[in-house]
């Protein structure tokens, strides 16, 4: 325990985690890497530090996580986040984010928290998440689906949250803190498609950079949690 763990996680872990996103998500193991991350907060964190610099641009939409912004700010600066509009439902305005993509060449990122932080609601697949990932892979941009709440819905619609495995340029954020109620471990996980081994070589750097190795306490609680579950 007192000696640094795998950057990418401890094997244990990632082979359950690999088990659930298979069994829940529609993930494949053979196509996608899992990484495991102090909290889903250092998941965008590295998401951030691998694919923005400061001459990027980025978009959230209002009423937005906040340390997704600040995040954004710390490395890029406050001219670098654009706040996209929102229904009074919560529901992104996509017609807003077409025009958005179309006059900005420099947007690099496009981040949805689903279902929302702080609104709660569950955005359609058909309606509005396939359309954005499709904008997304039209400009070239990557699209951060943050999915804390995956099991925050109510029990006469529970379905599986939208995921996209087939899709690179999506990369999906999962945590512990609120599915397993382990918030005070700071346990956290994203999923790459290996088509981006660049990408993922350069967030691997990252990851070792900021916390050196994810606790193994924390995941072998969370280890735990998942074999319970």
């Amino acid at each position: 325990l007192h000696t640094y763990g795998p950057g990418q996680g401890i094997p244990e872990l990632i082979q359950a985690l690999q088990k659930k996103l298979s069994n829940e998500n529609g993930f494949d193991s053979a196509t996608h890497n899992v990484m495991v991350t102090v909290g889903a907060n250092q998941a965008y964190v590295n998401c951030v530090l691998t694919c923005l610099d400061e001459t990027c641009k980025a978009i959230v939409f209002r009423p937005y996580y906040f340390n997704h912004v600040m995040a954004i700010q710390m490395t890029c600066g406050d001219s670098s986040v654009l706040v996209g509009p929102s229904s009074d439902q919560g529901i992104p305005d996509l017609d807003w984010l077409r025009e958005t993509l179309s006059n900005h060449s420099d947007i690099r990122m496009v981040t949805i928290v689903n279902p929302g932080n702080p609104t709660g609601v569950s955005l359609s697949k058909q309606d509005v998440l396939q359309p954005m990932v499709d904008l997304c892979r039209q400009h070239s941009v990557w699209l951060v689906l943050d999915c804390t709440y995956e099991y925050f819905t109510t029990p006469d619609h529970h379905q599986p949250i939208a995921t996209f495995p087939d899709d690179p340029h999506v990369i999906h954020i999962f945590s512990f803190s609120k599915s397993y109620s382990l918030s005070g471990y700071r346990c956290g996980y994203l999923v790459l498609h290996q088509d981006c081994q660049l990408v993922w070589n350069n967030m691997l750097k990252v990851q070792d950079t900021l916390p050196i190795a994810p606790p193994r306490i924390s995941q072998i609680a969370a280890l735990g949690s998942l074999q319970a579950g």
